[in-house]
């Protein structure tokens, strides 16, 4: 049996992802993979805080977290998305231009060890990702496939990451009746 919680947030822009994350039990390394900063204003002192997307440096990162994880009590990473992005492309680069057939094992190898070797740890651990809105289906009206857009309500990251956490959260935003956002103070 593990121990601590694993969880993924998501939702749009401003709908408390970060928030949350950096609500996770103290002290904690945050790695903030959206190099936009917010989570840093809602981080206590004890919390570490380090931005990076380079996958290299994020699994440096990883090693680190776990051979200190007795001087931890949770990591984050905020910005999934932008994390499994910035994967992508360095292993595109590294391959020469387009991920195909058996490239596919040299890229998801290590992502899928440091998702596992995180989820084994008796850490807390918390991710942020953006929210996948629009997706595509091919229909099939009388013979003719059409490509069909359709609202979805996913999280926009690596399709395992769904399977490895223990609980999946949606943020959103609430609107007033002047449809602004609502702001909890």
């Amino acid at each position: 049996h593990r121990r601590g919680i694993k969880v993924l947030v998501f939702g749009p822009p401003d709908s408390g992802k970060s928030f949350f994350l950096a609500h996770m039990p103290s002290p904690k390394l945050v790695i903030d993979a959206n190099e936009e900063g917010g989570i840093q204003t809602y981080l206590r002192p004890e919390d570490t805080y380090l931005n990076m997307s380079n996958p290299e440096a994020v699994n440096a990162a990883i090693n680190l977290v776990l051979s200190n994880e007795d001087k931890l009590a949770s990591v984050c990473i905020d910005g999934m998305s932008g994390m499994w992005e910035e994967t992508m492309d360095f292993w595109a680069k590294k391959l020469g231009g387009e991920i195909q057939g058996g490239d596919w094992r040299k890229v998801k190898g290590p992502w899928k060890l440091m998702l596992k070797r995180l989820m084994r740890s008796k850490l807390n651990v918390g991710f942020s990702a953006w929210l996948k809105d629009v997706g595509y289906e091919q229909v099939d009206q009388g013979g003719i496939k059409k490509l069909e857009i359709k609202s979805v309500d996913v999280p926009q990251a690596e399709k395992t990451i769904a399977y490895t956490v223990d609980f999946i959260l949606k943020a959103d935003t609430v609107l007033d009746r002047k449809k602004v956002p609502t702001r909890s103070e």
